[in-house]
C-alpha cells in the first residue's frame, strides 16, 4: 500500500465486514438503532456478496447500459465506481442464467422483503416491528452463508478466502443464537395459533407461517411481527406481492388476471387464486383473505364477468348461468 494510502477494503472483505455487523446488531439486547443498520448491512452485504461472482466472471454483467445510448461504460470507469448497477434482483438472475446458480425461492422473497424496508428506509423513513427485521436478516443471513460456501470460494483469491473462513464461523455461531430466539417465541405463539396452525399463511412482513385470517372480522394480522392489515384486500394484496411476488400493475400490462380477485363466497376483491397454507407449502390453493374460505378448485368464468367460479364443470358463476338460462 503507497503511503499516501490510509485505508484499503477489499471488496468481499467490506461484504462479510457487513455481515459481521449485522450480527453484533441482531444480538439481544436489540435497540432501535441496531434494526435501522440490520437492515441496511444485510441489504449491503447480500449485494456485495451476490455480485461478487458476476464482476469476477465478466465485470460488464453488472453495469447498466447508458438509457440514451445503451453503451456501458469502459473498465477504467468502472473500476472507478463511475457507473450504475444492477439490482438485487437482475442479479439474481443473472447468477441463475449466466453460472448456473440458482437463489431458492424462499431466500429470494426475504431478499426482497429486506430490501423493501431498505428502500423505505432510505427514502421513505420507516417504522415496523423489531421481530420482522430480525427474523427476516436471519432468514437471509442463513442464505448467505450457504452462498458462500457452496459458490463464493470459486470466485476468491487465498487472501480473501483466508478472510471469509475467519468471519464465517462468528457469523453462524451467532446466527444459530438468533434462529433459536426466533423458534423459542414461534414455539410459544403454535399455541395461539391452536388447530388453525395449518391454515395460517406466510407473512409478507417477516416471512413467518404465522398470517392469520379474522374471518369473523374480515381483517388479516401476524401473530408473529404483529403487522396488521386495515382490509381484506389490503392483505391480499400485500401477500400476493410479498410472498407470491405478483405484481397487480406486471399481471395486467403482460395481459394476464390480477393476483387479487373477487371471492365467490363473500363477493370481495380479497381472493388469491395461488396462496400457500402453512400445511401444505406445494399445493396452490384459492384463498380469501375476507371470509377464510379455502377453495381447492376455481375456474374462470366464462359468462364474460372476469370473476372466478368454483363451478368446474360449467366453467360459470351463478348469476352469469342465470343470464344464460334467462336468454332460452
Amino acid at each position: 500500500m503507497s503511503q499516501d494510502q490510509d485505508f484499503h477494503f477489499s471488496v468481499v472483505h467490506n461484504g462479510m465486514d457487513y455481515l459481521v455487523n449485522v450480527m453484533e446488531c441482531l444480538t439481544p439486547p436489540v435497540a432501535t438503532r441496531d434494526t435501522k443498520y440490520a437492515v441496511l448491512h444485510t441489504q449491503a452485504a447480500t449485494e456485495v456478496l451476490l455480485k461478487w461472482p458476476l464482476i469476477q466472471h465478466d465485470w460488464r454483467l453488472v453495469v447498466v447500459p447508458d438509457e440514451k445510448t445503451g453503451v456501458i461504460c469502459d473498465e477504467d470507469s468502472f473500476r472507478r465506481g463511475d457507473f450504475r448497477s444492477i439490482g438485487l434482483g437482475q442479479a439474481i438472475k443473472l447468477l441463475d442464467e449466466e453460472l448456473d446458480i440458482k437463489v431458492p425461492g424462499r431466500a429470494k422473497r426475504a431478499i426482497s422483503r429486506l430490501s423493501n424496508s431498505r428502500n423505505r428506509l432510505q427514502h421513505l423513513g420507516m417504522s415496523g416491528s423489531t421481530d420482522a427485521v430480525q427474523t427476516s436478516a436471519a432468514k437471509v443471513l442463513d442464505f448467505l452463508l450457504d452462498f458462500i460456501r457452496d459458490h463464493l470460494r470459486d470466485y476468491l483469491d487465498p487472501d480473501d478466502t483466508a478472510h471469509v473462513d475467519r468471519e464465517m464461523a462468528s457469523v453462524r455461531e451467532r446466527l444459530k443464537g438468533v434462529q433459536t430466539l426466533i423458534e423459542t417465541r414461534m414455539a410459544r405463539i403454535r399455541s395461539d395459533l391452536g388447530s388453525a396452525a395449518g391454515w395460517a399463511v406466510e407473512c409478507p412482513e417477516c416471512g413467518q407461517d404465522a398470517m392469520m385470517i379474522n374471518e369473523d372480522a374480515g381483517t388479516a394480522s401476524c401473530l408473529y411481527c404483529h403487522a396488521a392489515w386495515s382490509t381484506p384486500g389490503d392483505a391480499a394484496g400485500e401477500y400476493a406481492w410479498g410472498v407470491l411476488g405478483l405484481s397487480a400493475y406486471e399481471q395486467v400490462k403482460d395481459g394476464g388476471m390480477p393476483p387479487v380477485r373477487n371471492c365467490p363466497e363473500c363477493e370481495t376483491d380479497s381472493l388469491v387464486p395461488g396462496a400457500f397454507l402453512a400445511r401444505a407449502k406445494d399445493l396452490p390453493v384459492g384463498l380469501c383473505f375476507s371470509c377464510g374460505e379455502v377453495f381447492s378448485k376455481l375456474a374462470e368464468c366464462e359468462g364474460g364477468c372476469g370473476n372466478l367460479t368454483t363451478d368446474t364443470e360449467f366453467d360459470m358463476c351463478p348469476y352469469c348461468f342465470e343470464v344464460r338460462l334467462d336468454r332460452f
